[in-house]
This record gives C-alpha cells, sequence and structure tokens, in this order.
C-alpha cells in the first residue's frame, strides 16, 4: 500500500514539475537486475521465466542519471507483465549507442507472452 501511495505522489510531482532527478554515475546492469529481483518471487510462483538478454560486453558505459527512477520505471513495466503473463517468460533487454555531444541514448524494452492487447481494439482506440 506504501508503495501505490508513494507512485500517486510521485506522479503528483511529476505533472507539477517539482520532480528534482538525481544525476549520479550507475550502471544499467546493477539497475535492471534489482528490478528482476523484486519480481522474481511473483513469478516464480506463477512458473514464468525472467530473462535478461544482454551481454557484459554490451553494457552502457559510463552512466549518469537517476537509477531511483529508472528502477521504478522498469519495476512498474515488469510488474504489469508479471501480472498479465499467465505462461512463459518475461524479457528485459536493452540498446544503447553513443551519440556525440550528447552522451548515451539508451532504449530498455521489456516483453513478455501475455495476453497483450488485440490489434482490432488497439485500431478502434486510436480513430
Amino acid at each position: 500500500m506504501l508503495g501505490l501511495i508513494n507512485n500517486i505522489l510521485d506522479h503528483s510531482r511529476l505533472e507539477s514539475g517539482s520532480v528534482t532527478l538525481e544525476e549520479i554515475p550507475f550502471t544499467l546492469r546493477d539497475v535492471v537486475e534489482g528490478a528482476l529481483d523484486s519480481v522474481a518471487a511473483v513469478a516464480q510462483k506463477k512458473d514464468l521465466e525472467l530473462c535478461l538478454i544482454s551481454a557484459y560486453d554490451s553494457d552502457p558505459p559510463g552512466l549518469i542519471g537517476d537509477p531511483f527512477r529508472i528502477k521504478q520505471i522498469l519495476l512498474n513495466l515488469l510488474s504489469n507483465a508479471v501480472k498479465f503473463t499467465h505462461k512463459g517468460r518475461v524479457t528485459v533487454k536493452w540498446r544503447w549507442e553513443e551519440v556525440p555531444d550528447q552522451g548515451v541514448f539508451l532504449e530498455l524494452d521489456v516483453e513478455d507472452t501475455g495476453i497483450g492487447i488485440p490489434a482490432q481494439s488497439e485500431h478502434s482506440r486510436a480513430v
């Protein structure tokens, strides 16, 4: 319950512009593995496989940012994936590239074998 209240408060702070993001060094692998550890017990009870697809030599170098917020977002995505997946697996993977004069562009993906959103309903909502 406390986590839900904190998430609501964080969302309110984000909307009002009163959130200050940290700028500290972190490793993406540590953040992702910590988030996976947080949902592992629930996934195990459902007999789901949790996967991290990333070779050690593909870890992005020298990241500076807010690892707490990144983990919070990732936990939200992973929790939903585990909740709505009844058989199979939940996978996290990342891609990154160095962008001159801007640092590192990072893309995190959470994929699952859950029910998803049917293409028909997705299209009808977009209209």
